[in-house]
């Protein structure tokens, strides 16, 4: 990356470093690789519950990352449920 903020012509930086383009196209393939595997990941929880095929793979994710986070999870219930808009949770497993 230093290399190409100084060049910014990607053929002249490959030009001069040929091993620049194998690690480059080896990036890919990672990246490929997880976007792959984010893409099953996100079919699998939409296999497991249908109402998530109503939302965008952005707000999938950010239910997935934030699952703990009931303020952002309610902020994507209107788009999973028809005039739902909030929930109120109340948790019985508390002894007091």
């Amino acid at each position: 990356m230093l290399r190409t903020s100084k060049n910014s012509k990607c053929i002249n930086i490959v030009k001069q470093f040929p091993q620049t383009l194998d690690q480059l196209t080896n990036y890919n393939e990672i990246l490929d690789n997880c976007q792959k595997q984010l893409e099953d990941y996100m079919e699998k929880k939409r296999k497991a519950f249908p109402r998530f095929y109503f939302l965008s793979d952005d707000e999938l994710i950010d239910i997935l990352a934030n699952s703990r986070d009931l303020d952002i999870i309610q902020g994507h219930l209107k788009a999973c449920f028809d005039n739902v808009v909030k929930l109120t949770i109340i948790d019985d497993d508390v002894i007091e």
